[in-house]
């Protein structure tokens, strides 16, 4: 395992990739710091990680799409499948070197508000605990972009999958607002979305059965909650997309509150998708 990390991290700084990425996410960065900290006099710079949070649409996408797609295409996964390692040990290697890069621009950034405590005070609290949600939110977004990685071989695609889902992600909130907040609005957007997490499932299951099982199953039940009581649906969708947004959770540490709940939602989110790509890992070693 700790020679994968080792051929996984360096592999990032054996050419530019990894010091343009980390250098332009510095950059853009340390941009959004001189414009709301230093020239408006703010001490608040947690408000510089929530400007900065879009950065993860273009670094995620950049850092992950490699990881398993160039394995595939050069048949070099093979290899990996014949080590005498487990699978689960393989992918987590990968997703800690990937976690490891994204660490560097993170603790360059942790340096930020120790300088600005030279020019005022700093709620060192608050930024730090910002900060460490800020990462935490990055290595949410990589698991993902690991798993959607593990089902092409084509790097460009992985990269611009993960750049849209990553979008979805960041846009969440804003579009599900945008719905009608009635319950015959939620009744459909939760159908809607039921009939897409059955289509994931039956991607990962293969079995049509169990897909539609689940599917018209959540319908029933929506249909009768809607029926017995409507009003429970009324702003429903709203209220979860908000719930289950990355990036609305990491509002909240933005304004000053430490919520260990989110901290929790971003570990198993990373977990759900480092074993969703342990799944389709193994898959290989089968087939």
């Amino acid at each position: 395992m700790k020679a994968i990390f080792q051929r996984e991290f360096t592999s990032f700084f054996k050419n530019t990739t990894g010091y343009i990425l980390c250098s332009v996410f510095i950059l853009i960065s340390g941009i959004f710091v001189c414009s709301i900290n230093f020239s408006r006099a703010y001490a608040g710079f947690e408000y510089s990680l929530y400007n900065a949070c879009f950065l993860y649409l273009l670094f995620i996408p950049i850092l992950t799409m490699r990881s398993f797609a160039e394995e595939k295409k050069q048949k070099t996964d093979q290899l990996l499948l014949s080590l005498p390692i487990s699978g689960p040990r393989i992918v987590m290697a990968k997703y800690f070197s990937m976690a490891a890069v994204l660490a560097i621009p993170t603790l360059i950034l942790a340096l930020i508000p120790l300088i600005m405590s030279f020019y005022g005070t700093v709620n060192f609290v608050s930024a730090y605990s910002s900060l460490f949600a800020f990462y935490l939110l990055g290595c949410a977004l990589t698991a993902v972009g690991m798993l959607i990685s593990s089902l092409t071989e084509n790097q460009i695609i992985s990269a611009i999958l993960t750049f849209f889902v990553t979008l979805i992600a960041y846009f969440m909130s804003s579009v599900s607002a945008m719905l009608p907040a009635s319950s015959e609005g939620s009744v459909i957007a939760f159908i809607a979305l039921a009939l897409i997490l059955a289509g994931i499932m039956y991607y990962f299951t293969k079995s049509i059965g169990l897909s539609v099982g689940v599917w018209l199953l959540a319908v029933l039940l929506l249909v009768s909650v809607y029926f017995i009581s409507p009003k429970l649906l009324e702003g429903s969708f709203q209220q979860a997309m908000s719930t289950l947004s990355v990036f609305d959770c990491f509002y909240g540490f933005v304004n000053g509150v430490f919520d260990l709940k989110g901290v929790i939602y971003y570990l198993s989110l990373s977990a759900l998708f480092c074993y969703y790509t342990v799944v389709i890992f193994e898959k290989r070693r089968w087939s």
